[in-house]
């Protein structure tokens, strides 16, 4: 297929990716965003022009969408965090069902039942597979895109609040510096005419002489 544009939004980070991808199936579009650094592990992939949700690497990405009344075959892939929560509203329980909702989901999950049972995901049983992926989507229930907001705008309060009063010492240190440079500047004068007036002395041996004596000396003559 020749290439389109494919914009991915990742609802959970906010971040846009654009791409010029020649894509046709799910797996291959993956295999573009690792060749990225794009992470999608953990989740959900729709495609925002026709609301279709690719769930296993083998689905075929849309062609000739409508988008405004237009066809179009650029496509939207929407990154979203709800693939965690599907397990529990899934009502065909079979193993390929399974399998494919493992695939959605990315590595981790694959890497997670290796973990928790020893073995490649293959060569669990059927229910103890979706026993698991249970679990799994209970653990992602908790997540809050509100808090995680909340976060971030706390974040940015507190890096603003320290900002402002770095601001505020950098402002009274130039004060301060500016004013030291005026009284070093006033001292350095005073030590100037102190040394004008003050009266000069040699030392001739062991004897002191002034400037006004060796004047006074000059006038007698």
């Amino acid at each position: 297929m020749e290439e389109r544009k494919i914009l991915v939004a990742n609802s959970k980070t906010q971040q846009r990716y654009e791409l010029q991808s020649a894509a046709t199936t799910l797996g291959e579009l993956k295999a573009e965003l690792r060749e990225q650094d794009i992470d999608y592990s953990g989740m959900t992939f729709t495609e925002g022009f026709s609301k279709t949700q690719l769930l296993s690497d083998d689905s075929l990405l849309p062609t000739n969408v409508m988008h405004r009344g237009q066809v179009t075959n650029d496509l939207v892939i929407l990154l979203t965090n709800t693939t965690k929560k599907i397990a529990s509203g899934v009502e065909d329980r079979t193993r390929v069902a399974a399998y494919e909702l493992i695939n959605s989901l990315g590595e981790d999950v694959k890497d997670a039942i290796r973990d928790a049972f020893g073995r490649n995901y293959t060569q669990v049983t059927t229910v103890d597979l979706w026993n698991f992926l249970d679990e799994y989507s209970d653990e992602g229930e908790d997540y809050d895109e509100n808090d995680e907001n909340e976060e971030e705008y706390n974040t940015k309060e507190i890096v603003s609040g320290v900002n402002d009063a770095l601001k505020t010492t950098l402002s009274v240190l130039n004060t301060a510096l500016d004013t030291l440079n005026v009284a070093q500047a006033t001292v350095q004068g005073c030590i100037q005419q102190l040394s004008v007036l003050a009266p000069k002395s040699y030392l001739l041996g062991n004897t002191e002489i002034s400037d006004d004596e060796i004047n006074n000396m000059i006038a007698s003559i």
